[in-house]
């Protein structure tokens, strides 16, 4: 298994955390910045790290998507390998959730990628606080909505990686349709749904 790794996104150094495994830190080696407690949280930190600096882009090119979805594609596996137990390609239903809830806590950046996602979409301050506040009001509801699009038309809740590797892309069609339970619906531009799927039906 892939160890949490700097995809693209400078040198990420190691820090003994407090129960001994190692700790991801801000480039310098310094500033622990999550512990790695063996779920997908590592590279989800890195995964919203890359996307981060991608919104801080002014403009993007289809080129530059198709690139950031390349160093994305390793964080999007090795974070699904974190917790398909048996090797399978496939979470079960507790499985899926804990991937799930993974990705959508505020501890591995999920919240500033929402921020970062209305500032790119020019929401004003006030509108982006509005936002985020409905969301955390409405988090289980809107969790759920979000997480049964992931699941797509499995309506048994079990999750196949390229369901997640399809979602997690930018600019596919699923991402799409995932993130507007959000509120958000950025096109960036105009990627293929398929573009990493195909090997892994």
């Amino acid at each position: 298994m892939m160890e949490p790794m700097s995809a693209g996104m400078g040198n990420v150094g190691y820090a003994a955390s407090y129960n001994g495994g190692p700790m991801p830190t801000s480039p310098g080696g310094t500033s622990p910045m999550i512990m790695d407690d063996g779920t997908a949280a590592p590279f989800f930190h890195q995964y919203f790290q890359l996307l981060a600096n991608y919104f801080k882009n002014p403009t993007v090119s289809h080129t530059a998507t198709k690139a950031l979805n390349g160093k994305l594609f390793p964080l999007i596996v090795e974070a699904f390998k974190r917790h398909d137990k048996d090797g399978d390609n496939l979470l079960t239903q507790i499985e899926a959730q804990a991937f799930f809830s993974a990705f959508v806590s505020e501890q591995v950046g999920f919240f500033s990628c929402l921020s970062g996602l209305l500032v790119k979409s020019n929401f004003d301050k006030s509108e982006i606080s509005s936002k985020l506040s409905e969301y955390k009001r409405n988090k289980a509801a809107i969790d759920a909505r979000a997480f049964a699009v992931l699941c797509g038309t499995d309506a048994d809740g079990y999750l196949q990686i390229h369901q997640v590797i399809t979602a997690l892309s930018l600019d596919t069609k699923k991402h799409h349709e995932f993130m507007r339970v959000f509120g958000l619906d950025i096109s960036m531009t105009d990627d293929d749904e398929t573009y990493y799927a195909d090997s892994y039906h």
